[in-house]
């Protein structure tokens, strides 16, 4: 007993020591955790950001497009003699090696752009107007960044040369914008000589806008089921974890980029927020208590989610979290 009463004040140390430790894991924790928002909520947030930075970008290239194309008078129209004549230059080739290597969207925007100069008397071109041959030429550039993607991958691409044919042909058609000879040709010139340049650009960054709205990982989140109007392929419970896990890095560095922008800030904190649900989560218990993670159970979270932590949280906040692991060991 007397050496039980010498030890006792320092086994009272000890364990007081062990309180402060678990009370500063404790806080350490409560300061990381701060935020965490469900998945299903975080997943709203997240989708909502993307579509208002999607109309935002939008609506500045509308404005940049109309800006040019005030100096596009006249109503011009397009022959399309030329296309007819490609495709049917073209036409084993594209149905042996072009059409079967696209996904089946794809196939279909390339099989709507020759229908441009379908008509039925195959020597004579129709006639298209400058917004179709717009929409043409955008879509062949959006193509023909997914291509060479593909081509820096290792992948084999039939496609890209043939879709740098095709530009050429769309723009040799465009180039009739600019014809003297035409009732809108010489008032054209007069106002802007540069218009084709300067097209030529805006369709660039028009073909990037719909390839990482539409193809990406941030397309991917806001594609609605074919059918159903309001009803997403994604459920928002599955969309931050589509967001920060997959195999795709490209992907993400786009998405963030979107979110990382004053119309996204709000989708990029709610994916921030939804990781830290996700560990306080794995911190509950059956009975709806909270407590610190072993060890282990630490280590098989950041063996899943560690990568994406550092990817997506702030980094002052990825440090308090470490201060908490660091603490509760």
């Amino acid at each position: 007993e007397g050496v039980e009463a010498q030890r006792r004040p320092e086994v009272e140390r000890l364990e007081s020591d062990i309180l402060d430790f678990q009370q500063e894991a404790f806080d350490a924790a409560d300061d990381f955790l701060s935020g965490a928002t469900p998945m299903g909520q975080s997943g709203v947030a997240v989708r909502n950001s993307i579509e208002t930075v999607r109309d935002k970008v939008n609506d500045v290239l509308d404005a940049k497009y109309a800006s040019i194309e005030k100096d596009i008078q006249g109503n011009p129209v397009f022959d399309t003699t030329s296309l007819i004549k490609f495709a049917n230059k073209n036409q084993k080739k594209i149905e042996r090696d072009i059409l079967p290597s696209l996904a089946v969207e794809d196939r279909a925007i390339i099989q709507d752009l020759l229908g441009l100069g379908l008509k039925a008397e195959k020597s004579a071109g129709k006639k298209v107007s400058y917004d179709q041959l717009r929409r043409a030429i955008t879509n062949v550039n959006g193509q023909m960044k997914k291509a060479k993607l593909s081509a820096q991958s290792g992948a084999s691409t039939p496609e890209l040369g043939f879709l740098k044919q095709l530009k050429s042909e769309l723009k040799g058609i465009r180039e009739q914008l600019i014809d003297p000879d035409t009732p809108w040709g010489k008032g054209i010139i007069e106002r802007n000589p540069n218009i084709l340049d300067d097209l030529a650009q805006i369709e660039k960054r028009y073909a990037n806008f719909n390839d990482n709205f539409t193809r990406d990982i941030a397309g991917k989140l806001i594609r609605k089921l074919k059918g159903s109007g309001k009803r997403y392929e994604v459920g928002d419970e599955a969309v931050v974890k589509q967001a920060i896990m997959n195999d795709n890095p490209t992907g993400r560095r786009t998405l963030r980029a979107i979110l990382n922008t004053p119309e996204g800030l709000e989708g990029l904190e709610a994916i921030r927020s939804a990781i830290k649900g996700m560990y306080r989560q794995r911190m509950q218990t059956a009975t709806g208590d909270t407590k610190l993670l072993t060890e282990a159970q630490h280590d098989s979270f950041m063996n899943q989610y560690g990568d994406a932590m550092k990817e997506w949280l702030d980094p002052k906040d990825f440090k308090r979290f470490e201060n908490a692991a660091s603490a509760s060991k």
